[in-house]
């Protein structure tokens, strides 16, 4: 299986890509904004691809060389919770999500916030309303909206993960 990862050089998807490549026989095909080559792991191939400027890029699928699955861990300025970029940048995540799957990714995992729930006591599962309070929240929650609508009926295996720590 070949599997594309955005945000590989970053904190989680760092440890995905070493994962990935220390403990399964996929190929990893690596993109991150600070194009940064991943050295060190079999079965990975770095690509020096702007993902969002390039996001309704006919061609991007082939250009990423057709992944059987996604997993999009990049995000610019996630720990500043209130950067303009959150919402900047929101249309291109959407439209290279939608070119994935309107190329042919059948699989598409996309990391989430536990900023999409806002401030909340007490435990939190995937029924738990959203509630961002933060431009970083209120985007990533808007991008899954989207996305779960968009690939709603369609031959594609949508994951929206959630990290909580």
């Amino acid at each position: 299986m070949k599997i594309l990862i955005t945000g590989a050089n970053g904190y989680i998807g760092s440890h995905v890509v070493k994962y990935i490549s220390e403990n399964t026989s996929h190929t990893v095909v690596a993109i991150d904004f600070n194009n940064n080559n991943i050295s060190g792991f079999k079965n990975i191939e770095y690509k020096n691809v702007d993902i969002l400027a390039n996001a309704a890029h006919p061609n991007l699928y082939n250009i990423l060389q057709e992944p059987d699955a996604l997993i999009h861990f990049a995000w610019r300025d996630g720990f500043k919770h209130n950067s303009d970029a959150h919402l900047l940048y929101l249309g291109n995540h959407y439209l290279f999500l939608k070119n994935m799957i309107d190329s042919g990714c059948k699989n598409i995992s996309v990391m989430g916030t536990m900023h999409e729930i806002g401030y909340h006591t007490g435990e939190i599962n995937e029924n738990t309303p959203c509630n961002p309070m933060s431009l970083y929240g209120i985007a990533k929650n808007s991008l899954r909206q989207a996305l779960l609508t968009y690939s709603s009926g369609k031959d594609v295996s949508v994951k929206w993960l959630r990290a909580f720590i």
